[in-house]
């Protein structure tokens, strides 16, 4: 038998034992509470890491790898809100569903858009549309397979963890773990916060990034996907982020030569597009020895006695500092101080030369200037070389893509990069839309409508359009009889031609006043094989011997024919009506064929450069009246032709509150690209190499691209601003009544 003592020494013994496992039960229990938190946490870091090795070849960079933390203690704090643990579970497999299927979204999208990405909230009303590119998505997500299967791993480990090795807990929590959770989320986003602040706020900086949503693509750089969706989302559920800030009007910048002036010997605010510049005027036409008429954009050159009308500016009667005192909102004031330091463009001889004429303005869907040719598409080559015939016109591939084309060739400003659709969210939200063409004709009398081979409610069309200012939309479901397939559905795409056949009587129904047609075209549409796109495979015998290797070049050409005889038609309609001496033909493209590169470079001859090159298009502006070509030298692109043909028609616009230029008065030129990339009058500035191509003698400095960038960026924010503000709808109730 045990001794007393003996016995008190097991029991002491036994004791510890019970402590030891009942510490040792504790911590176990502390560390299972917290498996969710950890899981989440580098599940963010995970997708981010294999996201920019597959999209940007690079390893993950410092900020994409912190600021998701904030989300994944969200994500994780979510995932045990319920007192059922089955539900936690479930709910912990859905979040993770969700974060790989957004990142491999995004790794597709990048893929089939060229260099651009999405924000899942603000894009979500268009996302239906994406059925229509269902052939591209499953032919990109081949091609990035890899990547997609390690963006797909988390959710077989979660699986595991959770369902079968137990090593995930999901055991009910006591009250205190929740504070825990929500304590890492907003420790993890104050510290990455700070980080970002103690980076640098210039402009340029991961900080100015997070801030202003300008930029989706370098925000998804920079940041992460994660990051930039969270803040799109706060965003779409706060309202917009404030981009007013990013504008100085009264900013002291670089001075370069070149400064104009204003009639009656105003000195311009030294802005770069002005000051940093040599004027880029319009020289009288002349003659050269093959009877062609040249007007050819020179520095400096001189515009010797222009008539004294074609010296005043394209404004309207604004008094910017009596608008200031009608408002108390910020981001108006801002804009009023803005408009009132930009330099005009003059009227000049072009003013008014086509004043009461119809205007026919077509989008062409994937249209590239090598589309034409003299011998297959003899139409489409008449019409860009015996009108004007602008040289050096780009088509820069926007986000939204068509509807950014769109938006750029209507507004004569930037579609916002990144986020919302503009044109789609214009019609959303009913934004003013004072300066489009539709409603400055309607105000003088014209007739407008639009129309395209497509469904009506597509990108919100049925909405966007009549805002703009056209009376009709004529579209697939609201007037436009598509034709069938074999199956009794419309075929895809559509025949241009067919859409000119039913608009051509309406042109002869308008008698009594002038009328504006607004056209977007479908049949240009990818896919580019005999399969993917029924008007390629309609003229396939077209092409089928063409010396090209991919089947995709020779659809592109194929599908074109469309466009070709369609435009053949509308001008022989035009004539038989005898209207066509007094109707002019804008035609663009809404964007390069940018899910095939390769195609585009066999075009082309060689491969092109995605930062300024691939972009280079053609514009046509021709009416029969011209007896004459006019060669135009100035480079231009999307956003230019909304003022330029205002001043052809004589109409009073106001050119200090357009981001686009009349390409034919004497303003500098000022191209932008989404990709950073920009041209001025001295120089080719290439945003993906860097590289700078000289345009002239003069020397191209750090501190003149930095002017430029930060010019640049300011119309960005303005352009971003006549939706954000309705700008317009307070200058409207606002201006004198006539």
């Amino acid at each position: 038998m045990y001794s007393s003592g003996h016995k008190k020494i097991g029991r002491r013994r036994i004791s510890k034992a019970r402590k030891a496992a009942f510490y040792r039960d504790k911590k176990d229990t502390f560390l299972q509470t917290l498996h969710p938190l950890f899981y989440f946490v580098i599940l963010m870091c995970y997708v981010e890491l294999v996201f920019h090795i597959s999209v940007f070849q690079t390893a993950l960079t410092f900020y994409p790898l912190i600021l998701p933390g904030c989300v994944g203690c969200f994500f994780a704090l979510i995932s045990i809100l319920s007192p059922n643990v089955q539900v936690n579970k479930a709910l912990g497999l859905l979040l993770t569903i969700f974060t790989c299927g957004l990142c491999i979204a995004e790794v597709i999208y990048n893929a089939v858009f060229i260099d651009t990405f999405f924000q899942l909230f603000s894009i979500s009303n268009a996302a239906g549309q994406a059925l229509d590119f269902l052939n591209l998505i499953f032919e990109q997500i081949w091609k990035h397979i890899f990547s997609v299967l390690f963006l797909l791993v988390p959710i077989p480990v979660y699986i595991v963890m959770v369902y079968h090795t137990q090593q995930l807990s999901y055991r009910k929590k006591k009250p205190i773990v929740f504070a825990y959770y929500v304590g890492g989320m907003f420790g993890t986003y104050a510290l990455a916060l700070a980080l970002l602040v103690c980076s640098g706020t210039a402009e340029g900086s991961s900080y100015a990034y997070y801030k202003h949503n300008n930029d989706v693509n370098e925000e998804v750089k920079r940041l992460g996907v994660i990051t930039t969706n969270r803040i799109d989302l706060v965003a779409f559920i706060f309202g917009d982020r404030k981009n007013t800030d990013i504008i100085d009007p009264n900013e002291s910048l670089p001075e370069f030569p070149g400064l104009p002036t204003l009639p009656g010997g105003n000195v311009t605010p030294t802005l770069p597009n002005q000051s940093q510049s040599p004027t880029t005027d319009i020289v009288p036409p002349t003659t050269d020895a093959q009877g062609n008429t040249q007007a050819s954009t020179k520095p400096n050159a001189p515009n010797p006695n222009p008539p004294m009308e074609q010296q005043q500016p394209n404004v309207l009667k604004v008094d910017f500092a009596q608008l200031n005192t009608l408002t108390t909102d910020a981001g108006i004031k801002k804009m009023n101080d803005y408009f009132a330091s930009q330099v005009p463009t003059l009227k000049n001889e072009y003013t008014g030369m086509f004043r009461g004429y119809n205007v026919i303005m077509i989008v062409a869907e994937g249209f590239w200037k090598y589309a034409v040719d003299p011998v297959r598409t003899p139409t489409l080559y008449k019409l860009s070389h015996e009108g004007f015939v602008f040289n050096h016109y780009y088509t820069p591939l926007w986000y939204g893509s068509t509807n950014g084309g769109e938006y750029a060739s209507l507004t004569g400003t930037l579609p916002k990069n990144g986020g919302y659709v503009s044109l789609q969210e214009t019609g959303k939200r009913q934004t003013n839309m004072y300066m489009t063409l539709a409603k400055q004709c309607s105000k003088i009398g014209y007739q407008t409508f639009a129309a395209h081979n497509n469904s009506h409610t597509y990108y919100g069309r049925n909405v966007s359009f009549p805002n703009m200012g056209f009376s009709e939309y004529f579209a697939y479901g609201s007037g436009y009889d598509a034709e069938l397939g074999r199956n009794g559905k419309p075929l895809w795409p559509q025949s241009d031609q067919r859409l000119i056949d039913q608009l051509l009587p309406k042109y002869a129904q308008i008698t009594d006043r002038p009328f504006f047609n607004y056209i977007l075209t479908v049949s240009g549409h990818c896919n580019y094989t005999r399969a993917g796109n029924s008007m390629a495979y309609r003229n396939w015998n077209l092409v089928k011997d063409l010396p090209l290797e991919l089947e995709e070049s020779k659809g592109y050409l194929a599908c074109h024919y469309e466009l070709e005889r369609a435009l053949e038609k509308l001008v022989k309609g035009l004539q038989d009506q005898g209207i066509a001496d007094k109707t002019l033909i804008v035609l663009t493209g809404d964007h390069v064929p940018y899910n095939d590169k390769e195609v585009c470079d066999e075009l082309a001859g060689h491969v092109l450069d995605t930062g300024v090159e691939w972009y280079e298009s053609t514009l046509i502006m021709w009416s029969a009246s011209m007896k004459k070509p006019i060669q135009v030298d100035k480079y231009c692109s999307q956003i230019d032709i909304l003022p330029t043909i205002s001043n052809l028609l004589g109409l009073e616009y106001d050119s200090r509150m357009l981001v686009g230029q009349d390409i034919l008065s004497n303003s500098s030129q000022l191209v932008i690209f989404k990709n950073k990339s920009f041209i001025t009058d001295h120089c080719i500035y290439n945003g993906v190499t860097g590289q700078v191509t000289p345009l002239t003698d003069y020397p191209i400095t750090q501190e003149y691209l930095a002017a430029y960038k930060k010019y640049i960026n300011a119309k960005w924010a303005i352009s971003e601003m006549f939706i954000t503000n309705n700008y317009f709808d307070f200058l409207e109730k606002n201006l004198p009544k006539p």
